[in-house]
């Protein structure tokens, strides 16, 4: 009981932080993150759809296409952590206060924050989903594969697609740091 309940802990520390860094720094300077987290950064710009909501409904087929192929245990945990995230993000919307200061300032503490939030999650032996789900499930198939640079290509590929989207090259430079 004390392990799950300091895990939920973790979880949720980690998914309000990651939260934080997204409300905060990132959506409101048009600084994409990777993954579905970028891919709701950039459906929230475009059709002002909740970001956390994106996210989850994103999320919803992933796990449930790649259930047979994930661990009960891994799948539960990263299932409320994603669900703890959203949420957070979405709440967080209403209430957290934008930093529109300096961008290279806000980049470093979106980095700073997200790094410390997936930490935590990570900790507990789970994701916040999305595409480290699929990097895992493609490293299984190519074990030579490292997860790092499955989940660089899809986070580059959201990053070069937020181009389109908010059409400034310092929004793209700026997700790259």
């Amino acid at each position: 009981m004390k392990s799950i309940l300091w895990d939920l802990f973790l979880s949720v520390s980690g998914s309000v932080i990651f939260s934080i860094s997204v409300n905060m720094f990132s959506a409101p300077n048009n600084i994409v993150q990777g993954g579905l987290t970028g891919i709701g950064t950039l459906a929230n710009h475009l059709f002002s759809l909740p970001i956390g909501t994106v996210i989850l409904i994103l999320n919803v087929p992933l796990f449930f296409f790649f259930f047979r192929y994930l661990k009960l245990k891994f799948l539960m945990k990263t299932v409320v952590s994603t669900v703890i995230f959203t949420v957070f993000i979405d709440i967080g919307a209403y209430v957290i206060p934008p930093y529109k200061g300096d961008l290279l300032l806000g980049c470093i503490f979106c980095g700073m924050l997200s790094g410390a939030g997936l930490a935590l999650v990570f900790l507990t032996g789970a994701t916040t989903g999305g595409t480290d789900i699929i990097a895992m499930l493609i490293r299984r198939k190519k074990p030579e594969l490292s997860m790092g640079n499955i989940m660089l290509i899809f986070d580059l590929l959201v990053i070069a697609l937020s181009f389109a989207v908010y059409r400034e090259i310092e929004s793209i430079m700026y997700a790259v740091i």
